[in-house]
């Protein structure tokens, strides 16, 4: 293996990846806990699917690239725990430019479930939220947030949900809908951030 995707494999140390068996369409996830060389150890959460199949892809993302991993089971599953060969890394998406937005919130309403969420980031095609309520990909969500320059609304998918046990719901949303004066408020604070962000830089 090439040393680049060497060093790759260290910085994925307690990312989360996702992956979807192929008779299911729900993602799933594991964490990456260690590694060494070539090989990386994941914490399996729920099924033990994941080593019935010689090889898996896995998606993960570092500084905004969207990385596909394909793996080969190296070992059984031990108590949630099993280490996995990494056969190649091959870059995919290059995400839009996103930033934090700290003390940001956005209120979420689906039918009769209303949340408001903490926005972590955000970039011109959507935001990862963390929320009290679960939502399932899938889920289309008309979305509000009260930024400086007014009310903001819009219509977000969402892509990617990881509930913690005991804790916040972490999701990533597709902004499916934002038109005229809303996406005018969104990108000029939007802007606001990545200059921030780069001025600290």
């Amino acid at each position: 293996m090439k040393s680049l995707e060497v060093l790759m494999i260290a910085s994925l140390k307690n990312l989360i990846l996702r992956y979807r068996e192929s008779s299911n369409m729900d993602d799933r996830t594991v964490r990456v806990v260690d590694f060494k060389n070539e090989e990386v150890l994941v914490e399996v959460k729920g099924s033990p699917l994941f080593i019935e199949t010689e090889t898996k892809t896995l998606l993960t993302e570092i500084e905004g690239t969207l990385q596909r991993i394909v793996v080969r089971p190296n070992s059984d599953e031990f108590q949630g725990l099993v280490w996995l060969k990494v056969l190649s890394i091959e870059p995919g998406i290059i995400r839009a430019p996103r930033a934090a937005a700290p003390g940001t919130t956005v209120s979420m309403v689906l039918g009769d479930i209303r949340n408001v969420g903490s926005v972590c980031d955000l970039s011109s095609t959507g935001l990862r939220i963390r929320s009290l309520s679960p939502f399932e990909v899938g889920d289309e969500l008309q979305c509000a947030m009260e930024l400086p320059l007014g009310l903001v609304e819009f219509t977000a998918r969402v892509a990617r949900s990881i509930e913690y046990p005991m804790s916040e719901s972490d999701i990533g949303v597709e902004i499916v809908q934002m038109s005229g004066i809303n996406r005018a408020r969104y990108d000029h604070y939007l802007e606001s951030l990545l200059r921030r962000s780069r001025s600290v830089a």
